[in-house]
């Protein structure tokens, strides 16, 4: 199911051609479409430098970096639908005012994502149950960049070696919805926490 959102279209993924990925990330974050990007004239802020990871396929086409390494929280700039509920969301804010619980200050807005998690716009979070569906980077020396509905920005340092992964350029899937043991779930509970308020 396609999911579109006011803030950021839904967009391929960055592991596919260059060409397609490229023209579809590109038009994607600078799209008149997107109502972040009369704010963002750049699609350099959606990319962090510490994201120097390539695919083999993106070096053969001659790629010098991806296109974006940020992610877009799923609660976000959407309609409340069956993603979000079937994912334990009680609302959906689709503009500022919407952002109550968790309170600006505590609700993450762009999030850096894991080199092999990247794919939509999006990034997705359950509430309701504890495994990831996407994984958070962990490029910044075990720690990854978050920016808040307030406008501050937070560097996250992860407890959880099972959050910590490598990044070893494969298809996420085989570790996707895993479900995450009882006794590592301080990662997952502190970005609970800060995505929606849960159902």
């Amino acid at each position: 199911m396609k999911r579109k959102s006011a803030f950021w279209p839904a967009s391929k993924s960055v592991a596919a051609s260059r060409e397609s990925a490229a023209l579809c990330n590109t038009l994607t974050l600078t799209d008149s479409r997107s109502l972040l990007s009369s704010y963002t004239r750049s699609i350099g802020v959606y990319r962090c430098p510490a994201d120097i990871f390539l695919t083999p396929i993106q070096r053969r086409a001659g790629w010098q970096h991806r296109i974006r390494s940020m992610s877009l929280n799923f609660t976000l700039g959407s309609e409340l639908d069956t993603i979000a509920t079937d994912r334990g969301v009680l609302r959906t804010a689709r503009k500022m005012g919407d952002i109550t619980d968790p309170a600006p200050s505590s609700t993450w807005v762009l999030v850096d994502e894991h080199p092999d998690s990247i794919n939509n716009g999006y990034f997705t979070v359950w509430l309701n149950d504890d495994y990831w569906e996407d994984l958070p980077a962990s490029y910044h020396n075990g720690a990854c960049g978050f920016a808040f509905a307030d406008g501050h920005s937070e560097i996250k340092k992860w407890l959880e070696l099972s959050t910590r992964k490598p990044v070893s350029y494969v298809d996420y899937t085989k570790w996707a919805n895993e479900q995450i043991k009882q006794s590592e779930l301080r990662d997952h509970k502190w970005l609970q926490e800060r995505t929606a308020v849960k159902r």
